[in-house]
């Protein structure tokens, strides 16, 4: 992964793992390539994620919305999930884990799109 990426449709939301006394939320995916992703959000505020399948089973990204920064400085993420589920998260800071093999390769770090608040961290492979 080179830096946040432009879509996640069609990944698949494999775990959301809370640290409510860390106030941290790690999201981890399987990319369309079956490879591991993960987006820390630090400085959890708001997590919500409803699981009522109006659509049928699916783990399937449909849509991915931020993450964002909003006028208040909150930065927010969207996930809506093919099963017709929502995942909404709130927090101060979002990072996109990769697999350090990939650094090696000499693919970029850069802060994401959104600027400082989204950033991208290289990390040991079981790491994500």
């Amino acid at each position: 992964m080179q830096g946040p990426p432009e879509s996640a449709h069609d990944w698949t939301l494999s775990a959301i793992e809370v640290d409510r006394g860390g106030a941290t939320a790690t999201i981890r995916f399987l990319d369309c390539g079956s490879s591991p992703a993960a987006l820390l959000a630090e400085g959890l505020r708001r997590p919500t994620v409803n699981r009522e399948l109006p659509w049928g089973v699916s783990g399937s990204v449909q849509e991915m919305a931020g993450p964002v920064t909003r006028s208040d400085g909150a930065v927010w993420l969207d996930l809506c999930i093919q099963s017709g589920d929502a995942v909404c998260v709130e927090a101060r800071r979002f990072t996109w884990l990769r697999p350090a093999r990939a650094a090696a390769l000499g693919t970029s770090a850069a802060d994401g799109p959104s600027g400082p608040p989204i950033v991208v961290r290289d990390v040991p492979e079981r790491g994500i």
